[in-house]
């Protein structure tokens, strides 16, 4: 009886430990759905309003390693320096992409195409940045609140990386997480129902 009483009490810890990881994971999916419909609505503002072309100064990949020491990987965008005027008005701007995550060696794998890739987002960056050379002109956009600020939104798939697709995943993925924790925790509860 002694035995079965601390069998019952692991489990209902295990169940609590499973119930504040459903919590965290349930939790997690709302802010990522919220998220999703953030960034999706401010892309499709962006994407339908305020288009200016712009003439490119410069462009050049920059780097980081935020994480040196514990392998962290390395981080890369391009940035461009880039002229353009708006109702008479000349700006000089600076505008980055979405920013790359790569391994140590300069590497991530993703699926394409129901396949496993390597990408090397420094070799597709070297790429762009050779089509898109100085005094080329380039399709931006801007919010009338900051027309100082262009963005590289809805270029190209090499300098704007659509998140709203990757938050979508995580939904998918901590919603699922979610359901299973419930179910694993009410099959503990029933099981610690049916030893008492």
């Amino acid at each position: 009886m002694h035995a079965q009483t601390r069998m019952v009490a692991s489990k209902g810890k295990i169940a609590g430990a499973i119930n504040l990881v459903t919590l965290v994971t349930l939790f997690t999916s709302i802010v990522l759905a919220f998220s999703a419909v953030g960034s999706w609505s401010h892309r499709h503002e962006v994407l339908t309003h305020w288009p200016v072309e712009a003439t490119i100064r410069s462009c050049a990949i920059h780097r980081d390693v935020p994480f040196r020491r514990n392998g962290g990987g390395i981080v890369s965008w391009i940035v461009c320096n880039v002229d353009y005027s708006l109702d008479g008005v000349a700006y000089a701007a600076r505008v980055e992409s979405t920013m790359r995550h790569a391994g140590d060696s300069g590497t991530y794998i993703t699926v394409s195409n129901g396949r496993l890739v390597t990408v090397r987002p420094e070799v597709i960056f070297k790429g762009w940045i050779a089509t898109h050379r100085p005094g080329s002109q380039l399709a931006l956009r801007y919010a009338p609140a900051h027309p100082d600020a262009p963005t590289f939104i809805g270029v190209d798939n090499v300098v704007d990386l659509e998140p709203v697709s990757g938050s979508i995943a995580g939904v998918f993925v901590f919603g699922v997480l979610t359901i299973l924790g419930r179910f694993v925790s009410a099959r503990l509860a029933r099981a610690d129902g049916a030893a008492l």
